[in-house]
């Protein structure tokens, strides 16, 4: 995990510090976003998925989860945003119901191409899990890419991708372990709203 955060911190770095040696913002493009320094921005995302598994065997099981996942940042450059992600998560197999609740920190970087913009970025977040006396902590970097349209200065329809790694720990009955896990997320969609004060 030491080495996702000191590449984190040196990606960053790197990125603030070439920004800032900008001599002039950049200009938004006809029909573009209004960013500059000291612009706020709120999105998110909200998921719903349900899951049927059907054993060869015994009685189909289901798993409904719904994600809640609100972000929001404040422009520290013209293209650089420092934002944070909260994430409440609530899962239901029919017998027991987990939750979730986890916190991201990090930057995104906006880079326009025409009319569309470009966006990555890199957080690191916790997130605490439990399930009945099942109780997980896990940690790790998130990384995102994807694009943006903005219909207007100040609203854009956003999708992309992201990668997680985290660390974890759970904890039992008196038993526990430690685990680590990746995850792949394509596809999602969300709105988000820029805001000059």
């Amino acid at each position: 995990m030491k080495k996702f955060i000191t590449l984190f911190t040196v990606l960053f770095s790197m990125a603030f510090a070439g920004s800032a040696m900008a001599q002039d913002p950049v200009a938004a493009p006809a029909g573009g976003l209004d960013l500059k320094v000291g612009t706020l921005f709120a999105g998110g995302t909200v998921g719903f998925s349900k899951w049927t598994i059907s054993p060869d065997e015994g009685e189909d099981q289901e798993l409904t989860t719904i994600e809640f996942a609100p972000s929001f940042g404040y422009f520290v450059t013209p293209e650089i945003a420092a934002m944070g992600t909260l994430i409440y998560r609530s899962q239901d197999d029919g017998n027991d119901d987990a939750s979730t609740i986890g916190f991201y920190a990090g930057a995104r970087y906006h880079m326009p191409m025409g009319k569309l913009y470009l966006w990555g970025s890199g957080e690191l977040g916790l997130e605490m899990q439990s399930q009945g006396d099942l109780d997980m902590t896990q940690y790790g970097l998130r990384l995102g890419v994807g694009i943006l349209y903005p219909f207007n200065p100040h609203v854009a329809l956003e999708a992309g991708l992201k990668f997680s790694y985290m660390m974890g720990s759970w904890e039992m009955g008196g038993a526990d372990g430690d685990y680590t896990y990746t995850n792949f997320g394509l596809g999602y969609f969300g709105f988000v709203g820029y805001f000059n004060l």
